[in-house]
């Protein structure tokens, strides 16, 4: 049958379209030898150079024996391809995992303001709702870190991203309804919902006839659609695409093998009789999966007599093609079973024109103008096998050493099976006693501790994944000069971060696009979904299709501490220069600011920590001033400044008043107390004057001199001079 097919395009003209102009029909055998043609050239078909690599490179991560060992030797097989990508995994994880969102989009351009503003709105919609899409619709960290790790094994790791209507179901069962309220129920659910009475019970009495009313237990089903975008990982070993494409956005033909059961196809809605007339899956399909199975062993197709779940082989294929004959090429989705894959040009179960293909790969360490690059895994699987033989070798010589072989005299033994039974202990017989000598050994082993050290250099530099980076004792450090390690540690980082780089530009940026397209285009009505903590109405038939993707990956992830403290720096001067007036730090900085210092943190989510200031209404501006009140406030402040200068005055004039009459009591006070002394000084000098007549015989009233060179006694005062006024306030006058 194939070969008739191909006869028949062999003599078909180049210019005949493949679509009828009347009908519409397309030519499915024209279509069916275009495709197997591009199958014959393709990559990953089986057993090219990729899908060879591809099976050679999970053999090493899985550490798998290389079919060389040997029966009684060692038959050790290093991990060097699991210890690297288990090494770069959670690092490049915590890139795009570590926060709530690792991609966003920026606004695209506007024409004035107003415009410009609402884009910005869109912008920040459209990141919260993709991301809530990839990682709450779909299990995104699942989904991330199965292509990731495909990546870094297979050189490919692929995401497939699509519209999907599915049908939901819901039956709710509601008791004790009367007949209006049943009635209401299904009105309120037309054309949605199906009302069944389950059980018809007495109720109670209706007050106005008196007899007993009817209540009613009913079941209501209700049935939907729901459009949703699915997400999920495609296994490497079945994807196919046109080997000479430079990139996957120009790529004419890229498709998905997979084997399905026939019963699953014609649930889907494709044509029972060429289902049913489909061959069975061949090996070739299942044994792609061969190399996912510590086995090497086929993996074949379960034989049952249930023909509808007997599984057939599916090519989900799209490719640029002219239907309709204007010379330029559409895309077209074809899906294709049977044999396909052996050779044959298969049966096509449905053609429909489309926008593009739903495949993103991701490729870990890229070639230039090609799709698929390479992976860690191709640069240290030979080292690998390198290591694994030295290491048996060192097993080897240590086992001989420690059991040496034996020399014997032939027919000088009574029993050779004891020689070979080699126990501890266990007696060998002998007819004389030289009959067995030992054969002793010296262990080379250390010999090989050089190239084992080399072998890890050259992992090393390879992989870009250093032993210093990782959890090592610290003697491992001791072999480098000081200062140099934190330089080995850094240059690591560098090349991890490098890779994370690539990933985010070639891989998320391109499914986030694809992500948005998708939305935009199929989703026409509004969703409700959980944003920074509300829950919030989406309606994205409004956005613009412009939006540019922005890859925000936490590189330097690695040094979390380095960056918290250089972010905290930031703040400090931040706050410095708002301080001397900076008008260029306001609230969104200061808040992107604390956002990135919470995702240094490795925080998982920013929202119960602080309110996004760009989503808050502005602050409302102060009511213009009132001319009126303003000179209200202006003859208040000159009444109010005029009554306490007239108080400071009073104050003062009463102080000095009362400093005054204490000035005058004062003098009062000393005049008075001189006088009252000079009274009691004359009353002695009198005393005096009348007693020293008796003694001295001198005459009364002559008193005692006093020299003019001594000071006056007590209150006496030279002659001629005032009695000097004691006051109160030595310094004179009080102030």
């Amino acid at each position: 049958m194939a070969k008739d097919k191909n006869q028949d395009q062999e003599n078909r003209s180049p210019d005949t379209p493949l679509m009828d102009p009347e009908t519409g029909e397309i030519d499915e055998s024209l279509l069916a030898g275009i495709i197997s043609q591009e199958l014959t050239d393709a990559a990953g078909i089986a057993d090219d150079e990729l899908d060879g690599s591809r099976s050679r490179n999970i053999d090493s991560y899985l550490g798998k024996p290389y079919g060389n060992e040997r029966s009684g030797y060692s038959q050790h097989v290093d991990r060097t391809s699991y210890e690297t990508v288990e090494s770069l995994l959670p690092f490049l994880m915590k890139v795009f995992h570590g926060n709530d969102q690792a991609v966003s989009f920026a606004p695209a351009i506007a024409d004035d303001d107003a415009q410009a503003a609402e884009r910005i709105s869109q912008a920040r919609e459209a990141t919260d709702y993709v991301n809530y899409i990839y990682n709450v619709d779909n299990p995104g960290y699942l989904v991330t870190n199965t292509v990731v790790k495909d990546a870094l094994v297979q050189r490919l790791g692929w995401w497939k991203h699509y519209w999907v209507k599915e049908d939901r179901e819901e039956t709710k069962r509601f008791s004790g309804l009367d007949q209006n309220e049943v009635l209401a129920l299904g009105d309120q659910q037309t054309g949605e919902a199906k009302v069944e009475v389950v059980e018809e019970k007495e109720g109670p009495v209706d007050p106005q006839t008196g007899q007993p009313g009817k209540v009613f237990d009913v079941r209501v089903k209700r049935q939907w659609q729901e459009g949703r975008i699915k997400v999920e990982a495609v296994p490497p070993e079945q994807m196919v695409f046109a080997r000479r494409a430079r990139n996957i956005d120009d790529v004419p033909f890229i498709g998905q093998f997979d084997t399905v059961s026939r019963s699953d196809l014609i649930a889907e809605g494709h044509d029972f009789d060429k289902v049913m007339g489909l061959p069975a899956a061949m090996t070739t399909e299942t044994d792609r999966r061969r190399g996912r199975y510590n086995s090497d062993t086929r993996v074949n197709t379960v034989t049952r007599n249930d023909k509808a779940m007997e599984e057939v082989q599916v090519l989900d294929a799209y490719i640029r093609v002219d239907l309709d004959g204007d010379g330029i090429a559409e895309w077209v989705h074809v899906t294709m079973a049977g044999n396909v894959d052996e050779g044959g040009n298969g049966t096509v179960l449905d053609v429909e024109q489309c926008d593009g293909h739903p495949f993103t790969p991701l490729s870990p360490i890229n070639l230039p103008h090609q799709i698929d690059g390479l992976c860690p895994v191709d640069a240290v699987e030979d080292l690998q096998r390198l290591r694994s033989e030295a290491t048996r070798q060192m097993i080897d010589g240590l086992f001989l050493t420690n059991h040496p072989r034996w020399s014997q005299l032939e027919g000088k033994v009574v029993d050779e099976t004891e020689l070979e039974e080699n126990e501890p202990g266990s007696v060998i017989r002998v007819k004389q006693h030289d009959a067995i000598m030992r054969l002793d050994q010296r262990w080379e082993g250390a010999q090989a501790m050089p190239l084992m050290q080399m072998i890890d250099q050259l992992v090393e530099r390879r992989s870009g994944i250093s032993p210093h980076g990782q959890v090592q004792a610290a003697s491992s450090l001791t072999r480098h000069a000081e200062g140099t390690v934190d330089n080995i540690m850094q240059a690591s980082l560098i090349r991890q971060e490098k890779m994370a780089k690539d990933i985010a530009e070639n891989g998320f940026t391109r499914l986030y696009r694809e992500l948005l397209k998708l939305i935009i285009h199929h989703q026409d009505s509004h969703r409700m979904i959980r944003r920074k903590g509300k829950f919030v109405k989406i309606d994205p038939s409004q956005w613009s299709p412009g939006m540019d993707v922005e890859v925000a990956p936490g590189v330097g992830a690695g040094r979390s501490q380095v960056r918290m403290q250089i972010l905290t720096q930031v703040g400090a001067a931040m706050e410095k220069l708002k301080a001397q007036g900076f008008r260029g730090i306001g609230e969104e900085q200061i808040y992107n600011l604390f956002v990135d210092l919470l995702k240094a943190a490795d925080m998982p989510a920013i929202d119960p920590y602080v309110q996004d200031v760009t989503e808050m209404p502005p602050p409302q501006p102060p009511p213009p001033p009132d001319p009126t009140q303003d000179i209200v406030y202006v003859v208040e402040n000159m009444k109010q400044q005029h009554q306490t200068q007239r108080e400071l005055i009073k104050d003062r004039r009463e102080r000095d008043d009362s400093d005054a009459d204490l000035a005058i009591q004062a003098e009062k006070l000393g005049s008075q107390e001189a006088v009252e002394r000079a009274k009691i000084m004359q009353q002695g000098n009198d005393q005096e004057s009348t007693a020293q007549p008796a003694q001295s015989g001198k005459p009364s009233g002559a008193g005692p001199k006093t020299p003019s060179n001594q000071p006056p006694q007590g209150n006496q005062q030279p002659k001629g001079q005032p009695a000097p006024t004691e006051t109160l306030f030595p310094g004179g006058r009080p102030q």
